[in-house]
């Protein structure tokens, strides 16, 4: 699992409070550890952590997935999309319907 931290509101240069913040999580990386796993709705890709590793980057690309979901969420966003699906189907068969109505009627 890799978190991205980053620093956007520090009174000091951004050199400067990269270091910090990295000292800062090495040094203390159980009781971050511990953290991570408190966030109940994460739970499940913090749960097999056993330690923290710290590297400083300049820069982060876009991410090439999706964000991290829970699968109650992925599962209720599939379920949504199925029946908005379901509801553009409906709507199309009924003006089908109505448009072949109007030119039988005519």
């Amino acid at each position: 699992v890799t978190t991205i931290v980053q620093s956007s509101n520090a009174n000091l240069p951004p050199d400067a409070a990269s270091i910090l913040i990295l000292n800062l999580i090495a040094s203390a990386d159980s009781t971050f550890v511990d953290d991570l796993r408190d966030v109940r709705v994460f739970y499940t890709y913090f749960e097999n952590i056993d330690g923290i590793a710290v590297k400083l980057i300049e820069e982060v690309t876009a991410p090439p997935t999706m964000l991290p979901t829970t699968y109650e969420e992925f599962f209720s966003r599939q379920a949504a999309e199925n029946r908005s699906r379901g509801r553009r189907i409906l709507a199309a068969t009924g003006l089908g319907i109505a448009a072949l109505w109007c030119f039988l009627t005519l």
